[in-house]
């Protein structure tokens, strides 16, 4: 994926601004897939569910991250009932369903464009530092 995403890069980064450009669109690459990896870690241990199996005074009750050795003394395990990993799965496919809904159309615009549309005017300053 790296490679052809720097290759588009590459194809439509203008060549009178350099590597300027090139490192503008990578920046922006990398912020907008960065925190949605750092929100999911994130939100992996308060979405996860676990509850106390196999202690007779504490049977069913919730685990949390700090009750853990309340279930453990009374001869039980914390078992997960409910992973975040598909809790997750479910969510962010939903949204990412209704994301590609509501932006299809300027996708393909944007898709459609042609190379000159990508490149800065030769107006204003940009003109004035071409020799």
């Amino acid at each position: 994926m790296f490679v052809s995403q720097m290759a588009f890069f590459s194809q439509v980064s203008d060549p009178a601004m350099g590597g300027t450009y090139m490192t503008l669109l990578n920046t922006v690459s990398n912020f907008g897939s960065k925190w949605p990896n750092m929100a999911s870690l994130y939100l992996m241990d308060p979405l996860t569910q676990r509850t106390c199996a196999g202690a007779k005074p504490v049977e069913g009750l919730p685990c949390a991250a700090a009750d853990d050795a309340f279930c453990l003394d009374g001869g039980g395990s914390c078992a997960v009932t409910r992973d975040a990993y598909f809790v997750q799965l479910l969510v962010c496919t939903a949204i990412g369903v209704v994301w590609i809904i509501a932006n299809m159309g300027r996708v393909n615009r944007v898709q459609n464009l042609k190379e000159a549309a990508w490149r800065v005017p030769k107006s204003g300053a940009a003109a004035k530092l071409e020799p």
